[in-house]
């Protein structure tokens, strides 16, 4: 019998290990164009997976990680990433 743990589901690893995965991508798909309200013609149709780091420029400044990018109907490709806190990050990157 499993022994369950409390994982945080926002941790980078654990946030992976369930959602960054090719072979859950359907199941990364579905969470994706749920969370964004998306569906029909608007919804993500597939996800190209990677591991892009992006160096700050400076010290002060926060790495950035890209990891999946989400396909649309008309082969629109957009970068998605989870931010957990801080979201002024966003603007930097």
């Amino acid at each position: 019998m499993p022994v369950w743990r409390d994982y945080n589901p926002t941790n980078d690893l654990v946030f992976k290990f369930v959602f960054g995965r090719p072979e859950r991508k359907n199941v990364t798909l579905a969470f994706i164009n749920d969370v964004l309200g998306r569906e029909g013609d608007a919804a993500f149709v597939d996800l190209e997976y990677r591991n892009v780091e992006f160096a700050p420029l400076r010290e002060s400044e926060k790495l950035g990680r890209l990891d999946v990018f989400g396909i649309l109907n008309d082969g629109t490709r957009v970068d998605i990433e989870m931010q957990v806190v801080n979201h002024l990050n966003m603007e930097k990157r």
